[in-house]
């Protein structure tokens, strides 16, 4: 367990690979879905620039700001079909 920010930016950039490589649910191998999804890539250097490439394109401040209505339009969206499937 980490119990401040400083840990884990610290841990997270010197022990990055104890921390990304993880097993493989058999599932995700069935049709090679492992070798493309970012969530089962071993640690490499794949790995690692698609994550650079995904927090510089994808959730840096001013796009994550640009998508916040989008993203609360379709939490609304979704909050209401789990609402008629319960009902």
């Amino acid at each position: 367990m980490i119990s401040s920010s400083d840990m884990a930016k610290e841990i997270l950039n010197t022990h990055d690979s104890l921390c990304c490589d993880r097993s493989v649910p058999d599932i995700t191998t069935t049709h090679d879905h492992n070798n493309f999804s970012i969530v089962f890539l071993p640690f490499s250097p794949l790995l690692q620039h698609l994550r650079k490439t995904c927090h510089y394109h994808l959730f840096s401040n001013k796009n994550l700001d640009a998508s916040q209505e989008l993203r609360r339009m379709k939490l609304k969206d979704l909050l209401n079909e789990i609402c008629i499937k319960v009902v």
